[in-house]
């Protein structure tokens, strides 16, 4: 399932990435200038991953800690290129939104003592750019498909649990994905993929959206045959879809 994304895909991938498992940063150095960085960090496992987006996104791969990796870009002209992406595939998680604009404010300004003083108050305008975003539709836009497995190779998971006293048929599949505020998000993505189960909210606003049913999960498969995952978690689909495609081969048989 895994595919060969052109450029511009790859583009709409990396969002999908940033939403799920990026940061858009602004610092200063000494005080005297502001420095800005793009970041996705993820484990060692993707560095791969990471590495193939790197053709497409420019930054540096570079190891962080004993179990991390970071795809980094804080070349400050680069930078503002990247934003221009941003105008064709605009991220979807108020929290990156949050970070564009704060950092388009920082660079307005120019002014150290004010990012330093304002940057515990760059969620404050959360609740309209969700309404912003919200607005748009977020399932019909052009980039959602790919921007979608984007974001599930970083908030999704395939869960296969079976109890090796039982039969394999009675193995049990689960997809699950959560997000932190945006149950809008959460929503969206159940819709897509047809799901009518609730939505849970876990504490600190979690949004967990958990689908057993088969119907769902046979959608959510045949997206990711059009629309791949790059990373590590391609191999958790494969055992994922391995597993739901003999379990629909005993159930055929039972009948």
């Amino acid at each position: 399932m895994k595919i060969q994304y052109k450029h511009e895909e790859v583009l709409q991938y990396w969002v999908g990435l940033l939403d799920a498992d990026g940061s858009i940063q602004c610092n200063h150095w000494r005080k005297k200038e502001l420095q800005y960085r793009i970041v996705i960090k993820m484990r060692r496992e993707y560095t791969a991953m990471l590495e193939t987006i790197r053709l497409h996104v420019g930054g540096i791969v570079r190891f962080c800690g004993k179990n991390d990796v970071i795809l980094v870009e804080d070349h400050q002209r680069k930078i503002w290129k990247l934003l221009q992406i941003f105008d064709r595939y605009p991220p979807l998680t108020t929290r990156v939104q949050c970070q564009i604009a704060f950092l388009k404010e920082c660079r307005s300004r120019n002014d150290v003592e004010w990012m330093l003083q304002n940057r515990q108050n760059r969620y404050y305008n959360r609740d309209a750019i969700r309404n912003m975003i919200v607005a748009r539709d977020i399932q019909s836009l052009d980039y959602f498909p790919i921007w979608c497995s984007g974001f599930i190779e970083g908030e999704g998971c395939f869960l296969i649990t079976s109890d090796r006293r039982v039969l394999e048929k009675n193995t049990i599949q689960s997809f699950s994905i959560a997000q932190k505020n945006d149950k809008f998000l959460i929503e969206s993505i159940k819709k897509y993929f047809g799901g009518t189960n609730r939505i849970r909210c876990l504490k600190n606003e979690i949004f967990v959206w958990k689908v057993y049913k088969r119907d769902v999960l046979k959608n959510i498969i045949a997206h990711h045959s059009k629309y791949g995952l790059l990373g590590k978690k391609n191999l958790q689909l494969k055992s994922f879809v391995n597993v739901f495609i003999k379990k629909d081969l005993m159930l055929n048989k039972s009948l």
